[in-house]
């Protein structure tokens, strides 16, 4: 956009160009300019008025009051930590709707709403490789042990986590007051019980309580297969790695250490029940593990496919002309997938 000063000035100069025997095809060649444009600009004296021009507001425009009422949700007690992929998921499943997920973005971004919504940090990405693929409940399941804060100066109690990479439910946990190999044969043991079956592959990091020679021979008798994270590579375990990211930063986690074992083991058995049963997974299509353990996602997704569906049909123009979100069945997770080109790029170092 030209201002009312730079108009003039080229105007100045054109109109010399004029005088002087310059062609309008010479003067548009010189200046990079139409002709068209700058006659325009000659026989008009009232300036440039696209600043303060009245632009007409869309149709399917969300007004103030919907805004609002996005923010309000935003800010809900059981919203406020959660972002919009999960709780418009969850308004969704409740058969209500009043913006789809990427309003509900804009929206709390032009309201500066969107930075440090509960206590994470920005994801980052994981460097993958050993590739297992897990099409069913049971068929692989993934473990890790992270330390949580006790009221004691340098001292950590150790939770113990398993979970079905199928459906990200967390299958068999415990909290300790140290990590061995006794320890994960016991929580191991108490999984395996819980579910009624073992897992075809367990996959851990290279830690010495999931690589004891006990618990590979544990792990043999009931044909579970392990696997194990290359060395001095904490990301080959992502899984585990995101679900104790989740742990850590939850809005209910004490900002001050636990000052016991139970008061530990009592918040871990709260947690595990609101994240089998409560939080939606966008690694399993924003349903709860629980549900997408149990089979129900189908039905889930498809009611609340149909949900957007009919908000679409009640007002075709907010979309326009897009598709609605997906809601597909997630029909297998893969851990550490492996691309040609991640092998391709592998192969080039070695040679």
């Amino acid at each position: 956009m030209t201002c009312d000063q730079e108009r003039k000035i080229i105007l100045k100069h054109v109109s010399i160009a004029k005088r002087s025997g310059a062609s309008w095809q010479a003067i548009d060649d010189t200046i990079g300019m139409s002709s068209r444009t700058l006659i325009r600009w000659r026989n008009d004296d009232t300036g440039d008025d696209r600043p303060d021009a009245v632009h007409p507001i869309p149709a399917h425009a969300l007004t103030q009051e919907e805004q609002q009422e996005m923010v309000d949700t935003a800010n809900k007690p059981e919203f406020r930590s959660l972002p919009p992929a999960q709780f418009v998921t969850i308004m969704n499943d409740n058969g209500e709707y009043i913006a789809s997920e990427s309003s509900f973005y804009r929206v709390l971004k032009k309201c500066k709403m969107l930075k440090h919504r509960g206590k994470a940090r920005a994801p980052q990405k994981k460097i993958k490789t050993q590739e297992l693929i897990a099409k069913a409940n049971g068929e692989v399941w993934t473990w890790d042990i992270t330390w949580l804060p006790s009221d004691i100066n340098g001292q950590f109690y150790k939770l113990y986590m398993i979970m079905d990479l199928f459906n990200r439910m967390i299958v068999g946990w415990e909290v300790f007051n140290e990590e061995n190999s006794e320890n994960s044969q016991q929580v191991l043991h108490k999984a395996t019980l819980s579910q009624g079956y073992s897992p075809d592959y367990l996959h851990g990091d290279n830690g010495k309580p999931v690589k004891n020679a006990n618990l590979h021979a544990m792990m043999i008798k009931q044909e579970i297969q392990p696997t194990h994270s290359r060395p001095r590579v904490s990301n080959d375990n992502a899984h585990a790695e995101a679900l104790f990211r989740t742990v850590k930063y939850h809005p209910t986690l004490p900002d001050s250490p636990f000052k016991s074992l139970e008061e530990a083991q009592q918040w871990v058995m709260e947690f595990v029940s609101w994240y089998n049963n409560e939080h939606r997974h966008k690694g399993i299509g924003m349903v709860t593990p629980a549900q997408k353990h149990a089979g129900e996602d189908v039905a889930i997704l498809q009611k609340r496919k149909e949900v957007i569906e009919a908000a679409k049909a009640k007002n075709p123009k907010r979309w326009n002309g897009r598709n609605t979100r997906k809601c597909d069945v997630v029909t297998q997770t893969k851990l550490n997938h492996v691309t040609m080109k991640k092998i391709e790029k592998e192969l080039k170092k070695v040679a």
